[in-house]
């Protein structure tokens, strides 16, 4: 069994920490941000491309990518509501190159929305509702004329504290919870 010096061991240690530099690695890093207000964007993504390394931004703006080999990279930076920058950057000797990028704003064009106003009979079945002390629950006969339902007491059923008795299938008769 050999035993090791402290002198070996730093040397090793010592070694293993500039790898980075004897390698020929280093590091790129910078932020990201609005072109028009300068504002700082967090969660953009910075990736270098044909490579699996990459970083997002912080609440800063700033990314930070290590262990990058010295070299020429295809560099895509995107965040959603923005253009997407693709473009050659080469990664020198240094033991940091800093890159600072600026986006500009994209339109993100959406599916259409429809809006729909409620039917007069049903906003005056609410407001019936709304204004008495016995009235639990109502539907305007217009709302139960668009239920898929058989018959109106099909319709009716679908209200709560009422069940259908049932006939070769089909609801014939309404029970009220309480008579």
């Amino acid at each position: 069994m050999r035993i090791y010096s402290t002198r070996q061991i730093l040397f090793v240690c010592m070694l293993l920490i500039l790898s980075g530099s004897i390698f020929g690695q280093t590091t790129l890093q910078g932020i990201v941000t609005d072109s028009l207000t300068h504002e700082s964007l967090i969660g953009a993504s910075v990736v270098l491309l044909v490579t699996s390394q990459g970083a997002s931004t912080n609440i800063d703006g700033e990314y930070k990518i290590s262990n990058i080999t010295i070299g020429i990279y295809k560099i895509k930076i995107s965040y959603i509501g923005y253009h997407t920058e693709t473009f050659n950057y080469s990664v020198g000797g240094n033991a940091l190159n800093r890159l600072s990028i600026q986006l500009s704003t994209d339109r993100i064009e959406g599916k259409t929305i429809v809006v729909t106003a409620q039917a007069q009979g049903q906003l005056s079945a609410i407001n019936e509702q709304l204004s008495s002390n016995n009235i639990v629950n109502i539907v305007s006969a217009d709302k139960m004329k668009e239920l898929p339902d058989a018959n109106i007491a099909e319709s009716i059923g679908r209200l709560p504290g009422v069940s259908l008795e049932r006939n070769n299938g089909e609801a014939d008769k309404l029970i009220i919870r309480g008579l």
